[in-house]
């Protein structure tokens, strides 16, 4: 339903958007409707992070998630879950576990044919992998762009593509193309989008905007019984 909203939202919004989050589950769990409430329960976990780092309030949301999450033992709601574990184990550099997860999102969302999911997984992936850097990480990074960018491009997804470019460069930049990189992430920095017109295009998509031109909550749709 969202995406890192908890990155994208001003603080005052994200007390809203916990609150409007906290009300929609009670309705889910009124009406006995599991699917919602895992998904909403998930999108809810990253406003209980603690800053700079995860915590007992973010563990405990990430508890509660997993409880509501296995009533459903659907696979996309686990890769969806996997999603907010990996952001933990990479701060606790748990890198087994990270990649584990992320290379199990990859292949569920892959053999379900979920391809716009599919796209931010293998991201996800390579970022772990820009992050931890071995040799055959910086290898993956350029395997993964020369099979997926095309795709990317394909569904006219123009920021994906821009991540992967990225990427990239910066697994590039890593393993001694210097020059030719870091000119690359220059020009891929002053050619991005504004934050303003990135959620203007809806390129983030889950952010919505009044008439106003203020950013507002989302509204999520009220379970009916």
């Amino acid at each position: 339903m969202i995406a890192a909203l908890a990155f994208d939202a001003a603080s005052h919004e994200a007390a809203r958007v916990r609150t409007v989050l906290a009300d929609v589950i009670g309705s889910a769990e009124q009406c006995g409707d599991d699917r919602l409430r895992a998904d909403l329960m998930i999108e809810d976990v990253p406003f209980h992070w603690e800053l700079p780092m995860v915590g007992p309030r973010g563990d405990n949301a990430m508890r509660q998630a997993r409880i509501a999450a296995a009533r459903v033992m659907q696979p996309e709601i686990e890769a969806r879950l996997a999603g907010k574990v990996i952001y933990v184990a990479r701060q606790r550099g748990q890198w087994d576990e990270a990649f584990r997860l992320a290379e199990g999102q990859v292949a569920t969302y892959r053999a379900r044919g979920l391809r716009n999911r599919l796209l931010h997984a293998v991201i996800s992936l390579d970022y772990l992998r820009i992050s931890r850097a071995d040799p055959g990480d910086l290898k993956g990074i350029a395997a993964d762009v020369r099979t997926w960018r095309p795709v990317a491009v394909a569904a006219h997804e123009v920021e994906l593509v821009r991540r992967l470019d990225v990427l990239d460069a910066l697994g590039r930049f890593a393993l001694g193309d210097v020059a030719h990189a870091h000119a690359d992430l220059i020009q891929l920095w002053r050619d991005q989008p504004s934050i303003g017109s990135a959620r203007r295009s809806g390129s983030r998509g889950w952010w919505l905007t009044s008439a106003a031109g203020r950013s507002r909550a989302p509204a999520w749709p009220q379970p009916v019984c």
